[in-house]
């Protein structure tokens, strides 16, 4: 039986990607809603309140869910390469540019 190195497929990193990219999204969806949800219903507040403070809810859930997405994506890509896992970047756009395999194994 012939064993063969194979590059690993493009389809792993993505499922692996988007699993913890809507994990994300379901997680901190959940907690900012409810969390929005029960002080609006606490202080008796009127429904316009609720609406107004989801859509400003949706900013942190939007940033995190798209962080996520791209640290994924990053760690997978690093797995891959054999490199090891670095410090994340808490930067929205950190993750979110091509970088040549050379310069990114330099650089870690």
């Amino acid at each position: 039986m012939k064993s063969s190195a194979k590059e690993p497929l493009p389809i792993g990193r993505a499922i692996a990607t988007i699993g913890a990219t809507v994990l994300a999204l379901v997680m901190t969806g959940t907690s900012v809603v409810s969390v929005i949800w029960a002080s609006v219903t606490l202080l008796g507040l009127p429904d316009f309140f609720l609406w107004g403070l989801l859509v400003l809810g949706a900013i942190p859930i939007i940033w995190g869910t798209l962080w996520t997405a791209g640290r994924a994506w990053h760690v997978e890509r690093n797995l891959e390469q054999g490199l090891d896992i670095d410090q994340p970047v808490f930067k929205l756009g950190a993750y979110f540019h091509r970088e040549p395999r050379e310069q990114s194994q330099r650089q870690n």
